[in-house]
């Protein structure tokens, strides 16, 4: 079976360890533990970690008037590696989003932009819609990076929840 390389995952847990080794602790307006978050200056949102709402059972990272935003997790990676990358997305009012898999130097630092992997519902019916894809890691780059994304919303109501959120590291030959 492979493993989920992403920390909390399912977003239920309210303590957890960090592949470092250090806790991390959720906290009241903030994302699931271990997500970070991150919104443009013109919105004005805010991201948060739904107990009772989930795909498969209750959790789930939430953001709630969000125009412009996204949940934030980083895993290291080497160039060629093939991963999958899913989750399930909920939306509200005029809420939408996708999952954009982003590349980063192993230094740090943006790269290949122009080979951001954009992934969107690959269904239209249901309360819970599933997003997959799959990315291969480009040359010179050390992370991956999944940005959970939010578009769209103004109005109270907006909101976006993901849930069972994975990366898996695919074999050569899958």
């Amino acid at each position: 079976t492979a493993q989920n390389l992403l920390v909390n995952a399912d977003c239920s847990e309210e303590k957890v360890t960090l592949p470092d080794g250090a806790t991390t602790t959720w906290q009241e307006g903030k994302p699931p533990a271990a997500w970070s978050f991150w919104q443009a200056d013109q919105s004005h949102g805010t991201p948060g970690w739904d107990k009772a709402v989930g795909a498969a059972s209750p959790g789930s990272g939430v953001m709630t008037k969000v125009g412009n935003g996204c949940l934030i997790q980083t895993i290291t990676v080497k160039p060629g590696e093939v991963y999958a990358v899913t989750a399930k997305r909920k939306v509200a009012g005029t809420a939408g989003g996708g999952i954009r898999v982003r590349w980063q130097k192993p230094e740090g630092g943006w790269c290949h932009e122009e080979l951001d992997k954009l992934l969107y519902p690959v269904d239209a019916d249901g309360e819970w819609l599933p997003i997959a894809g799959v990315v291969t890691v480009p040359e010179d780059v050390g992370r991956l990076v999944g940005l959970l994304g939010s578009t769209g919303q103004e109005a109270e109501g907006d909101a976006v929840w993901y849930d069972d959120v994975a990366v898996f590291k695919l074999d050569a030959d899958f």
